[in-house]
């Protein structure tokens, strides 16, 4: 006599329970938000990841193609250099850099494996230990970034907009992000935006749009002039700018008013971290939908920094940079010249470009400094806005 199977009741059930721990699972594996601190210690939007399970610090950038790493980095995260490839930096100057392949790079619980990145010694990456997160791995997660609460949250899922008031769509040429804006009604086409830029916003100086809008400003009397201390990549150099006001830049579909540009010889055209600093209170980068949307905060403070920089080179302390309106004392002043102290510091009181470029960040946070020139005469120097 045969026995017969039986089934329990409660099997059914229980398969039932299984079935729904494992889609729910699936759901919040797939939906998943991860909240990460962020400072802006350096100028840039710096948050913890790590590299081959080395803690390490992210320096955030839309404006790099691909991910950089210092060798002292990638020595301690056991990564081997591989082949090399030529690197055009923002200086659109070329250099010969070393790539490797990362084992496994993670940003809060997100994790990516063989990850390519450039290995090469930049000398303000090196000097801040900072891992430059390039787009090629930001444009694999939508990101929200709170400036107010200073929070970077990720997602594989897009954000929703919520308060946000302003909608972008951008496209991705080489894994940069590019954006079509109006300027006063025109349009700007292939705009980049550049995290990794901490001005506000720079155009090469042979645009027709921006020729234009100069020479009127010029003959309003409404142009500041001068030269800017630039650091790319592998280069540095100091160029001319004319800065003025546009009174309007559409950003998608809303207008920001009275906002500052730059002119300057072979630069990319570009959007900077400061444009979303100042005038924002978050920014919400679903690379899903290639779209940003924006809160909008307050205008622009147009500040173009102080009227001279100055930098330690070769143990020097060496004018850089001049704007704008300055002392009369300051007048015969010319980049390349050296100075004897910047607030009674010496270029002897640092130990290396490392300790002068981390205390000047400090002195930037002043609204005037003190300057002694080699012929011993002391110059006030301030901060200068456009109007």
């Amino acid at each position: 006599m045969k026995k017969r199977s039986v089934t329990s009741p409660y099997r059914p059930i229980a398969l039932l329970i299984v079935l729904c721990v494992l889609i729910s699972t699936a759901c919040f594996a797939q939906n998943k938000v991860d909240s990460i601190p962020f400072n802006y210690d350096a100028k840039l939007i710096v948050f913890k990841g790590k590299i081959n399970n080395i803690d390490t610090d992210f320096a955030f950038d839309t404006g790099a193609s691909m991910s950089v790493l210092p060798t002292d980095i990638a020595a301690s995260a056991k990564v081997n250099d591989g082949r090399s490839r030529l690197v055009k930096d923002s200086n659109k100057k070329q250099k010969s850099m070393s790539t490797a392949k990362i084992d496994n790079l993670s940003i809060g619980s997100y994790n990516f494996k063989n990850t390519s990145t450039i290995v090469y010694d930049n000398p303000f990456l090196d000097c801040y230990g900072y891992f430059l997160l390039g787009a090629d791995i930001i444009n694999q997660l939508n990101w929200k970034i709170d400036f107010e609460k200073k929070m970077i949250y990720i997602s594989n899922n897009k954000f929703d907009k919520g308060e946000a008031e302003v909608t972008a769509k951008v496209k991705f040429k080489n894994e940069r992000h590019y954006t079509n804006l109006k300027i006063n009604g025109e349009q700007f086409l292939d705009c980049l935006i550049d995290f990794g830029y901490v001005g506000q916003f720079e155009v090469s100086d042979n645009n027709a749009i921006f020729t234009k809008i100069q020479q009127s400003k010029t003959i309003e009397n409404k142009t500041l002039q001068g030269e800017r201390y630039n650091v790319g990549l592998s280069s540095d150099r100091t160029s001319p700018i004319t800065a003025f006001i546009i009174e309007k830049l559409t950003f998608g579909d809303f207008n920001f008013p009275n906002l500052k540009v730059e002119l300057k010889p072979a630069t990319s055209n570009k959007i900077g971290l400061q444009f979303f600093t100042e005038q924002c209170s978050f920014v919400i980068i679903n690379s899903s939908e290639k779209a940003y949307h924006l809160k909008y905060l307050k205008p622009s403070t147009n500040d173009l920094g102080f009227s001279i920089d100055c930098q330690l080179k070769d143990k020097k302390l060496i004018i850089v940079g001049k704007i704008g309106n300055v002392e009369a004392a300051a007048n015969s002043l010319k980049t390349g010249d050296e100075i004897q102290s910047i607030n009674g510091k010496k270029a002897s009181d640092f130990e290396n470009e490392c300790a002068f470029r981390k205390w000047k960040l400090l002195l930037n946070e002043k609204d005037e400094y003190k300057l002694v020139t080699a012929t011993q005469e002391t110059i006030l120097v301030r901060r200068q806005f456009l109007q």
